[in-house]
């Protein structure tokens, strides 16, 4: 999947990304202002439980401030990557703020790109109060803070805003399927059932590359690009995440490494083979 830098000269930025069915699907990345109001959100959420878990500790001495700390650092720090492993990719504040998180390919984000980008915040909070990730996302058009840039990552509006306009012949024609395919991508959030969604979602493609070439009206456009865009993102998503990875990875993984003997290590045992 090919991801294209060039952005509109529109006031609402745009990035576009190219799928393997050769179809450019749109991306609009979240501003500041938005991102903000989805932290407040997150940090209001996060120090609730941190008030609650200190009220309810407080009694407990020293193990009480050590089981504090512990929670401390998993709200800190694991809260969010729990979020945006999960199938909507977004934090709480994000969710109501109808942002998710997405790979810049156009992908879903992948675990790798979840912990790069939320362990980088040690570098975009530098040297206060998150200097360095404001500059940044208000400096690029894209709004792409230092994390997003390192892991690929980019914060966009989960769906497009509804644009004014009237309908072509071409939009009634194929309204059931459109219906449909929306339908299916509602029910399909939590599940992926093929058949008929692989069906829909290749004829919409389809549809989309046709309404951009025959230069449709934008609506036309943009609602096919909306539930292209948010099929894709389903189709292509990995079903393997959240709990279950990180349970497998510290229950199986891990200790496998920690037992494993040193003769299976690859580097050199004496000091006269390093270089």
């Amino acid at each position: 999947m090919r991801y294209d830098a060039r952005l509109s000269s529109a006031i609402d930025t745009v990035i576009t990304a190219e799928t393997p069915e050769g179809i450019e699907i749109s991306i609009r990345p979240a501003g500041f202002a938005v991102r903000a109001a989805a932290f407040l959100i997150d940090a209001s959420i996060r120090t609730a439980i941190l008030v609650a878990c200190g009220t309810a500790l407080g009694a407990g001495g020293r193990f009480g401030d050590g089981i504090y700390l512990l929670v401390l650092f998993v709200i800190n720090w694991i809260y969010p990557i729990i979020f945006e492993m999960t199938g909507a990719a977004a934090t709480p504040g994000k969710r109501i703020m109808g942002l998710h998180v997405l790979m810049t390919s156009g992908l879903p984000l992948t675990p790798a790109g979840c912990l790069i980008r939320n362990l980088l915040r040690v570098v975009d909070m530098l040297p206060l109060l998150y200097a360095f990730a404001i500059v940044s996302i208000l400096l690029r058009r894209d709004s792409r803070r230092l994390g997003d840039l390192a892991a690929g990552t980019v914060v966009a509006y989960r769906r497009h805003v509804p644009l004014e306009g009237t309908a072509l012949e071409f939009e009634s024609a194929n309204e059931v399927r459109w219906s449909e395919l929306e339908d299916l991508v509602r029910l399909a959030e939590r599940r992926l059932e093929p058949g008929r969604f692989l069906f829909l979602y290749r004829t919409c493609c389809e549809h989309l590359a046709m309404a951009r070439s025959r230069g449709f009206p934008a609506p036309v456009v943009a609602r096919l690009a909306a539930v292209t865009a948010r099929a894709h993102q389903i189709v292509y998503r990995q079903t393997d995440l959240g709990f279950a990875r990180i349970a497998r990875t510290l229950m199986r993984v891990f200790p496998a490494m920690v037992r494993a003997p040193p003769s299976s290590c690859s580097y050199p045992r004496s000091r006269s083979a390093w270089p």
